[in-house]
């Protein structure tokens, strides 16, 4: 049962079961809670209470929908900003930009536009097109998001009792590889299998994470070297030679 709009209130294990109230009020019980909620994870404060939280990477990453003009994919590199497309249909195309930034610093969606048009001022072609739409104000159905970026690594094991996390909770990327959505599915199938060949609950979970761990830090480290080459404008052979070792190492079985 999939329940949308409902997180958890309160949580109690003890060595039989884990007993969950829900913000909605209702209640249950179960063998093993898997915390999947992301970068800020909630289930991750309760159960972790000794990490101190993601941390800025020095970039913030701009997304958009907006018409396509082009056939094929493109791949910029600025000064201190990346931006690139990718076709999505016959008509849409996904823009990202990442950027350099001083901190994390809220900025007003209604400033969205401009902004990313400033950092579009250095490029050509494609992107020079959309960076002059944007000025326009002729791209209205484009859709917008700025988020910073942040990210960690946390050590195994990955859980607490019958509570275990996967994914973002445990090991927060930066969009570099465009892995981590990869890397994080990646990981339920690994914790799938564990728990489907041990008899041992506990050993499964740290199972799950001694096989995990090396592949998902790949994942966090070479992104997280490529944008601080991006930041500094470090070199483009290293920053490629990082990115394709990476995504080398990444097609070995497990």
């Amino acid at each position: 049962m999939v329940r949308l709009g409902v997180s958890f209130a309160r949580i109690v294990q003890d060595e039989d079961g884990v007993d969950v109230t829900f913000t909605d009020g209702r209640q249950g019980r179960y063998d093993l809670v898997i915390g999947a909620d992301g970068v800020n994870s909630a289930l991750r404060k309760q159960v972790m209470p000794e990490f101190p939280g993601p941390k800025f990477t020095g970039q913030g990453s701009w997304r958009a929908v907006v018409p396509r003009l082009r056939e094929n994919s493109t791949i910029c590199m600025g000064r201190t900003t990346k931006a690139g497309l990718n076709p999505i249909s016959d008509s849409q195309c996904y823009l990202f930009v990442l950027d350099k930034r001083e901190g994390m610093d809220f900025i007003d969606p209604v400033l969205w536009p401009e902004k990313l048009a400033e950092l579009l001022e250095e490029f050509g072609g494609q992107v020079g097109e959309i960076r002059d739409g944007l000025r326009a104000g002729t791209l209205h159905e484009a859709r917008l998001l700025y988020r910073p970026l942040a990210g960690h690594m946390i050590a195994g094991p990955w859980h607490r009792g019958r509570i275990v996390l996967l994914g973002d909770t445990v090991h927060a990327t930066t969009p570099h590889l465009a892995s981590g959505a990869g890397i994080a599915i990646e990981g339920a199938i690994v914790l799938a299998e564990e728990l489907g060949r041990r008899h041992c609950l506990e050993g499964a979970l740290l199972a799950y994470a001694g096989r995990h761990y090396d592949r998902a830090r790949l994942v966090v480290s070479a992104s997280g070297r490529m944008g601080r080459i991006e930041c500094e404008g470090g070199s483009v052979e290293e920053h490629t030679r990082v990115m394709v070792h990476a995504q080398q190492a990444l097609r070995a079985p497990l």
